[in-house]
């Protein structure tokens, strides 16, 4: 039985690596359209005047107040909506990732005509980091319990494949309709503002519309995934 209890945040080194990597390549792109024009650079910077201000701010080890990588970090455990965050290398791709504490929603049961509460278990959310560098949202959100079903969240889907070797592995889809958080997670990933952007997921895996599921949950229910443990 998953049991929720409070969280305790464990950042990786890999995790801090990369998000300084991934920093630096978005500041490198920059160098690399600017053409060595510091007027261009300079211009360039301040049409992207947030995720600028925090890719300077990781590179040059800034550590003001509400300012730098250790802010985000301090983010990050206040949330307390995560216990790990880590980097992962697959088929030549870094993933920034983060595993979440046990995600609760609530919904209709349609077996019992009722509202009941679901504890669905802690999640992998993963970003490609090169993506998030470009500005770019390809991502997993991967159900620790199972993590090669294609029965991933309400909302959430992947297509199952028997020769997949990693849930990242599978293509992924994403229906960000319930709570408007198509916009937020856009924003977060143009500012590469990376602790809201997993803040915000977050909040995404714990909603729940019986109206608007998505793939094989419509047919399913979340009372019929085997993982999920029913609360009420």
């Amino acid at each position: 039985m998953i049991k929720i209890a409070p969280s305790t945040l464990n950042i990786e080194p890999s995790f801090k690596n990369a998000l300084l990597g991934m920093y630096q390549a978005y500041l490198n792109e920059i160098d690399r359209a600017s053409g060595g024009n510091e007027s261009r650079r300079i211009r360039l910077l301040r049409s992207t005047p947030e995720a600028s201000r925090r890719a300077l701010d990781a590179v040059n080890g800034v550590k003001e107040a509400r300012r730098g990588l250790s802010y985000d970090y301090t983010r990050f455990a206040v949330a307390a909506e995560y216990i790990r965050l880590y980097a992962v290398v697959h088929n030549g791709k870094t993933w920034l990732a983060g595993d979440t504490k046990p995600v609760v929603i609530e919904g209709k049961d349609l077996n019992a005509n009722r509202v009941r509460t679901w504890n669905i278990g802690s999640y992998c959310v993963a970003f490609d980091l090169d993506g998030l560098a470009q500005g770019q949202n390809y991502h997993h959100f991967i159900p620790l319990e199972a993590p090669m079903t294609g029965l991933r969240h309400p909302h959430h889907y992947a297509i199952a494949s028997e020769i997949a070797k990693s849930p990242l592995d599978l293509e992924s889809h994403t229906c960000w309709g319930q709570g408007g958080f198509s916009t937020g997670v856009s924003f977060a990933i143009q500012d590469r503002d990376i602790s809201s952007l997993f803040s915000i997921i977050f909040k995404y895996l714990s909603r729940y519309n019986s109206s608007s599921v998505y793939g094989g949950w419509a047919t399913h229910g979340v009372e019929n995934v085997a993982w999920m443990q029913k609360l009420n």
